[in-house]
C-alpha cells in the first residue's frame, strides 16, 4: 500500500510501461504484480524522472502535468502563470500543473523569433543566451539579412534572432529622408510588413511629391519607394504624351437663332504639370470646359450662312482661342477640330432647296451668256462680209458645197451671186 498526500502524485508504472498519474489517496497493488510507484511533489514543478521517455511515449495518461519534446533546432520557453520563465533545450521536459498554469512554447531556431514579451525578456537577457536582442529608435527601420539573403523590414522597438544556425546582419536605416535610397529597395518592397510604398513612373509620365502638403518631388521614369506612416505622402502621375477628347453633341444657337449640334476634337499635352496639378483638381475637365464655352460664343456670334461658307474661319478663330486659354492651365493645346456641324432636318430640306435653285439659276445664266456670244459672232461675221464681197463670195460657194451636196442637182454659176440664183431656183 502506499499514500499519496494532497501536495504529491504518484507515477504508477506496470512492468516498466507508465500508466498513470495517482492523485492523493491510498492505492495497493497485488503482490507478484510487478508494479512500481514514484512519488513526487508538486510543490517542485519541475518533473525530474529518468523514465521521462516512457511518460512521453504514453503521455495521453499523463494528467496533471504538461509535458513536451523538444526537438533539434527547436527551443521551448516555458511560461508560469504567464510569465516567461527560461528555455529549454532540445529533449523531453515535464512540469507539474497542480498548482500553477505551465505553458511550454516550441519555437525553430531557423526562424525569427517573435514573442509578445519581447520586451520584459530583453530585461533578462541573461537568462536567454539562445537570443540576440536588438533594440529600434522611433525614427528607424530594420533591414534583416539572413545568410546573405533578405529576410524582412523591421518597425518594432525590440526584436531578436536565434544566435543559432544562422548568420543575421541588421542595418538601421532611418527613416527622417520618406524616399528611400538604397540597393535592396526592390527587396524592400517586398517585405510582409507593409512598411514601404512603392510608386512606378512609366515612360511619358512624371510624378510629383506632395510631402505634408508641400511640393518636396518630381520624378522621371523609374521606381520609387518611401516610408509609409511616417509622414503624409500623395503622389500624382501625369502623363506628358499628346492626349485627346472629345466634345459631343452640343447644341448652339447662332446668331440668326438656328440651333445646330456640334461635334469638336480637342488635341493637347501636358506643358506645366506642376500649374495643371496644383492650380485645377482637374484640368483636362477644366480645359473641356473652356472649349465648350468658347465653341459657343465663337458660334453664336456669327449667322448660319457665315458658318457654313467660312468654317476654317471659325476653326482657326476658336482654336487660337483654346490655345491661349490652355496656357494659362499649364497645358499646350495641340488642334481643335471641328468634326460635324449638324443642321435640324426642317434647315436641312430648306438649304438643299435653295442649293438647287442656285444652281438652275447658275445653269440659266450659262445658257443665256453662250447664246449671246453666238449671236454676237454671227453680227461680227455679217458685218466683215459686208465689208469685204471677196468673203462673201467664198461663204456664198461654201453654203452652195453643202447644199450640193445634200441634194442632186448641178449649180452654174453666173454674173449674179450664187445666193441670187439659188432663190431664182426656188
Amino acid at each position: 500500500m502506499i499514500k499519496v498526500k494532497e501536495y504529491e502524485r504518484a507515477l504508477k508504472f506496470v512492468k516498466g510501461e507508465f500508466k498513470a498519474v495517482l492523485k492523493a489517496g491510498r492505492y495497493f497493488a497485488k503482490p507478484l504484480a510487478n508494479v512500481q510507484f514514484e512519488i513526487y511533489d508538486v510543490r517542485q514543478l519541475q518533473l525530474k524522472s529518468e523514465h521521462l521517455d516512457f511518460i512521453w511515449r504514453n503521455r495521453d495518461w499523463a494528467t496533471d502535468m504538461e509535458i513536451v519534446k523538444v526537438l533539434e533546432g527547436e527551443r521551448g520557453i516555458l511560461k508560469i502563470n504567464g510569465r516567461v520563465e527560461r528555455f529549454l533545450e532540445p529533449g523531453i521536459h515535464a512540469y507539474w500543473t497542480v498548482f500553477e498554469k505551465v505553458e511550454i512554447e516550441i519555437y525553430k531556431v531557423s526562424k525569427v523569433f517573435v514573442h509578445a514579451d519581447l520586451e520584459n525578456m530583453s530585461r533578462r537577457a541573461e537568462i536567454f543566451p539562445d537570443l540576440e536582442f536588438f533594440s529600434l529608435e522611433d525614427n528607424k527601420r530594420a533591414l534583416i539579412t539572413v545568410n546573405g539573403r533578405f529576410y524582412d523590414v523591421f518597425s518594432a522597438s525590440i526584436f531578436a534572432f536565434w544566435k543559432e544556425g544562422n548568420k543575421v546582419e541588421v542595418e538601421s536605416l532611418s527613416v527622417d529622408e520618406v524616399f528611400i535610397n538604397h540597393s535592396r529597395m526592390n527587396d524592400m518592397l517586398r517585405s510582409s510588413s507593409a512598411l514601404v510604398e512603392k510608386v512606378d513612373v512609366n515612360a511619358g509620365q512624371i510624378a510629383l511629391v506632395n510631402i505634408d502638403g508641400k511640393l518636396e518631388h518630381r520624378f522621371e521614369e523609374g521606381r520609387y519607394a518611401y516610408w509609409k506612416n511616417i509622414r503624409k505622402v500623395d503622389v500624382t502621375i501625369v502623363d506628358l504624351r499628346e492626349s485627346t477628347f472629345e466634345i459631343s453633341g452640343q447644341e448652339i444657337m447662332t446668331e440668326d437663332k438656328v440651333s445646330l449640334r456640334v461635334n469638336a476634337l480637342v488635341t493637347y499635352k501636358v506643358q506645366d504639370a506642376v500649374k495643371a496639378i496644383q492650380e485645377f483638381q482637374d484640368y483636362q475637365a477644366a480645359l473641356y470646359k473652356e472649349a465648350q464655352m468658347i465653341l459657343r460664343s465663337a458660334i453664336g456670334a456669327r449667322d448660319l450662312d457665315s458658318l457654313l461658307s467660312d468654317k476654317e474661319s471659325l476653326e482657326q478663330f476658336v482654336e487660337s482661342s483654346i490655345k491661349d486659354a490652355g496656357l494659362k492651365m499649364g497645358l499646350a493645346v495641340r488642334s481643335l477640330g471641328l468634326k460635324d456641324i449638324i443642321l435640324p432636318g426642317d434647315m436641312k430640306d430648306i438649304l438643299n432647296r435653295v442649293t438647287e435653285a442656285r444652281k438652275v439659276a447658275e445653269a440659266s445664266y450659262i445658257t443665256r451668256r453662250e447664246e449671246t456670244a453666238a449671236m454676237r459672232s454671227q453680227a461680227n461675221t455679217a458685218k466683215i462680209m459686208e465689208q469685204n464681197p471677196i468673203l462673201l463670195k467664198l461663204r456664198e460657194i461654201e453654203m452652195a458645197e453643202k447644199v450640193a451636196n445634200n441634194a442632186d442637182i448641178t449649180i452654174i454659176a453666173g454674173d449674179k451671186s450664187v445666193i441670187d440664183g439659188m432663190r431664182s431656183l426656188a
